[in-house]
């Protein structure tokens, strides 16, 4: 899993960066489906939207629903929303799998002893940088896992690697954050 795929043509990155958006939002579904099925967690996504995060929560249902053309016009709202698509998985993208940059050798694999560090950093510490404690360890912990693969599939150079993670999170915010918007209207 944690081992470098050696792409080195733009699409062998581009499409490892989309297969990663996929499994992100196929786990994530599946999280929120096995919680809400078999009753261990509650999701109101009137009053909560726990798949982006404590800031986005507070941006979009502090004052109620708004819809997109509200939104546009808030310069809030935009902030929010550029904040959550491009400056969130910059910086998040640093923090959480810098740490796989660090301990990976020049090959790009991973070093055995530091497998735990890794996934211990893209899991849980990604999960519950995003609030909602066991939930959301579980729905962005798994994503963050998809992200430290992708970080070492598109290795070994770590600035193809940290852009991709930057790319795989920015879109799949997106991604989110538009459907968010479909579901609210």
């Amino acid at each position: 899993m944690f081992k470098s795929a050696n792409h080195h043509a733009f699409w062998g990155k581009a499409t490892e960066v989309g297969f990663t958006v996929f499994c992100m939002w196929f786990s994530m579904l599946a999280v929120i489906g096995f919680f809400k099925y078999s009753g261990l967690f509650s999701i109101d996504f009137t009053h909560n939207i726990p798949l982006l995060g404590v800031s986005a929560n507070f941006l979009w249902l502090h004052e109620g629903s708004i819809t997109l053309g509200q939104a546009l016009m808030s310069p809030y709202v935009v902030i929010g929303v550029l904040g959550t698509v491009l400056f969130a998985p910059l910086v998040e993208e640093i923090i959480f799998r810098g740490v796989c940059g660090m301990v990976s050798d020049k090959e790009g694999t991973i070093r055995p002893r530091f497998e735990f560090l890794v996934l211990a950093v893209s899991f849980i510490a990604f999960g519950l940088a995003h609030g909602n404690w066991y939930f959301s360890i579980m729905v962005q912990g798994v994503g963050g896992l998809f992200l430290a693969r992708l970080w070492f599939r598109n290795g070994p150079n770590q600035t193809a690697s940290y852009f991709s993670c930057v790319a795989a999170h920015g879109l799949y915010n997106t991604s989110v954050v538009l459907t968010v918007w479909l579901m609210a209207s």
